[in-house]
């Protein structure tokens, strides 16, 4: 109103209001109680501050209390905002005949990360494939999504961000190309703001399979149609790693198993065939587009049994030399890659030597009848070609005669045995449907006590000879 002497006069000036509020903090966070102090002034129509105004306090979240006067016209009430969820909240100041109350506005905001979650469509990533899409999600503690920026790793491999919304980040999980045996990988996500973390394991699978190795467990192989032999077949992706799959194995000589897996790829087993010649087995194996093939060399079997004529050289290294016909029998067996064997031998050597004493004339005549048994190792240096080295027990059997002519004549005959020890080395070939070999053998017994033959025998024999195997 104006004033014109008595007169009021009504101006027509809208009313105004009368309070106002501080300006309140630009967001609040709601994932615990708050406390925020609010600021108010009150004034009086004329412009003069407010005692003891009727203040009307309100807000759209929360409650307000704890009204006082600070100065006149200057008030102070604290707002309590419970947890909950984040919006827009807004408080009023009014007292009675104002046109409206005075407004104030914060943003309620989510609180710092309390607890992140990961998660992903599937837990399991292919070397060197595809990137993996893995959701993060952060929360506060009143379970409202956080927006903490998230300090990403992965091991092995590389985890990094591709979008990102408000609690919400869409990450990518690249697996290594090379796995270097490790079968999973943990993924972390840890806020920046409180170090809350979550992990997640993703298992780790190489590609499909790209190469194939086979290995056997030896390279050459007895052919005795029922030993079995270990091969190993390793399938690997293009990076290297070893893959899974259901290989294929197939032999061109005897048979093969199915492989079967265990844990470090995949085992079969060959079985030769029966052979008495030395030959070769291909085993091929295939998975998908990975092919491999490895060679088995085929020895043949021993043969059980094995007859042998011999004829030679026979000599006590004292001056007699004479011819060795013998024969022998054996019994075969093999284990660790040598051939082991019992030998039986009967052989004869005889021979005459001839001198003077004065005017008589003294002739003489050995005959060695030797029987031994021995233990023999045989190496194969080829599929035809052996060699051994034996050891064993002889009984030798002598017959000594002695006849004198000339001056003085007289014969006597003496006959007696003595245990001793023989040792042998050959080497033989097969060839010509048998076994032709070379052998020396060197014999040492214990001194006979003969009135024609006296002392230990010493003999080397020199021989060659042919055998037949069988069984």
């Amino acid at each position: 109103y104006g004033q014109q002497g008595p007169r009021q006069i009504d101006l027509k000036v809208p009313r105004t209001r009368t309070v106002e509020l501080a300006p309140l903090p630009r967001s609040i966070e709601v994932d615990r109680p708050q406390a925020v102090e609010i600021g108010i002034a009150a004034v009086t129509r004329s412009g003069e501050p407010l005692e003891g105004a009727r203040l009307r306090l309100e807000a759209s979240r929360g409650e307000i209390s704890g009204l006082v006067a600070l100065a006149p016209g200057l008030y102070r009430a604290v707002w309590y905002v419970q947890p909950g969820a984040p919006g827009l909240a807004v408080v009023t100041a009014t007292v009675p005949d104002d046109p409206g109350p005075a407004r104030a506005e914060a943003r309620l905001v989510a609180g710092a990360a309390e607890r992140i979650e990961l998660s992903a469509a599937t837990l399991q990533a292919e070397a060197g494939g595809p990137p993996l899409e893995v959701s993060a999600h952060a929360f506060d503690a009143a379970g409202n999504p956080a927006a903490d920026p998230l300090e990403l790793s992965a091991s092995p491999g590389t985890l990094r961000g591709d979008a990102q919304a408000e609690g919400s980040d869409r990450l990518l999980y690249q697996a290594p190309r090379a796995l270097g045996g490790q079968r999973a990988a943990t993924l972390t996500a840890r806020s920046a703001r409180t170090g809350a973390a979550a992990s997640l394991r993703i298992s780790l699978s190489a590609g499909q399979p790209a190469r194939a190795e086979i290995i056997p467990e030896r390279a050459a192989v007895i052919a005795d149609g029922h030993s079995p032999v270990q091969v190993r077949v390793v399938l690997h992706d293009r990076f290297g790693n070893e893959a899974a799959g259901a290989p294929e194995l197939a032999t061109d000589a005897g048979s093969v198993s199915a492989a079967v897996p265990d844990g470090h790829g995949f085992v079969a087993t060959f079985v030769p065939p029966l052979l008495h010649e030395g030959g070769g087995a291909t085993v091929a194996v295939r998975a998908g587009s990975a092919q491999a093939r490895a060679h088995l060399a085929l020895r043949p079997r021993v043969h059980g049994l094995a007859l042998a004529a011999r004829t030679g050289f026979f000599s006590d290294l004292h001056g007699l030399a004479a011819p060795l016909l013998g024969v022998e029998g054996a019994l075969r067996t093999q284990a660790l890659g040598l051939q082991f064997a019992a030998v039986a031998d009967l052989s004869w050597a005889g021979g005459r030597q001839g001198g003077a004493v004065g005017a008589a004339l003294l002739d003489t005549r050995d005959d060695f009848f030797i029987g031994s048994l021995a233990g023999a190792v045989r190496l194969p240096l080829s599929d035809r070609s052996v060699i051994w080295a034996q050891a064993g027990a002889a009984l030798v059997g002598a017959a000594a005669s002695a006849r004198v002519s000339g001056a003085a004549q007289g014969a006597a005959t003496s006959r007696g045995a003595e245990p001793g020890l023989e040792l042998g080395l050959g080497a033989e070939r097969r060839m010509w449907g048998g076994a032709p070999f070379l052998e020396a053998r060197l014999l040492r017994t214990r001194a006979f006590s003969l009135p024609n033959l006296d002392g230990a025998l010493t003999a080397l024999t020199l021989c060659a000879g042919y055998r037949i195997e069988m069984l």
